[in-house]
């Protein structure tokens, strides 16, 4: 259709490049680096599975908003006028990761999603890069259009996926479905 901007995502095997690439980049950092790694990865797992901002995870308050017991968080939505707080579902493996990272570094429990969002950028294409990710895809925001797309391909509904996201208008979610077949 004319005058709508084309969305940029990654296939599965560009994702799971990229997953492989961001553990690798935690699992073998030397102990100085070990960390900031971690939490790095932490972050990375929370874009991949929520499909929120990077914005929007820096900024959550981990002891009132990350809840393991259900394997949800809390989102603020930071692009409307009026701060509105969503509730996001996330795969098992952000707990389990969460709870292995917490227990080795016990001093980072409440502080594990607090990073440097520029910091964390240029890392993402890093790291984007060394999994063959291609420029114009190396950008933390990939992650919220690939989300997007692969739960609507999974049958979640329109609705559902506009609230995950967090958009104000339908019509801004309804732009995904060109992409899903």
């Amino acid at each position: 259709m004319p005058g709508q901007t084309e969305i940029h995502y990654l296939t599965q095997e560009q994702l799971s490049k990229l997953s492989k690439e961001f553990k690798k980049y935690y699992e073998g950092s030397k102990k100085g680096r070990a960390v900031q790694h971690g939490k790095h990865w932490m972050v990375f797992l929370l874009l991949r599975y929520t499909g929120a901002r990077i914005s929007e995870i820096v900024s959550v308050n981990e002891s009132k908003s990350l809840n393991l017991n259900d394997n949800t968080i809390k989102l603020v939505t930071l692009r409307s006028k009026k701060k509105e707080n969503r509730i996001v579902q996330f795969d098992n493996i952000v707990k389990e990761e969460y709870l292995q990272i917490t227990a080795k570094y016990p001093e980072i429990k409440g502080k594990v999603l607090k990073v440097n969002r520029i910091n964390f950028y240029e890392r993402f294409r890093e790291i984007a890069e060394k999994a063959g990710i291609p420029k114009k895809l190396s950008h933390p925001n990939i992650l919220r259009h690939t989300r997007a797309i692969e739960l609507l391909k999974r049958g979640e509904s329109l609705l559902e996926v506009q609230r995950i996201l967090g958009h104000k208008y339908i019509e801004n979610t309804a732009t995904y479905l060109r992409y899903v077949k």
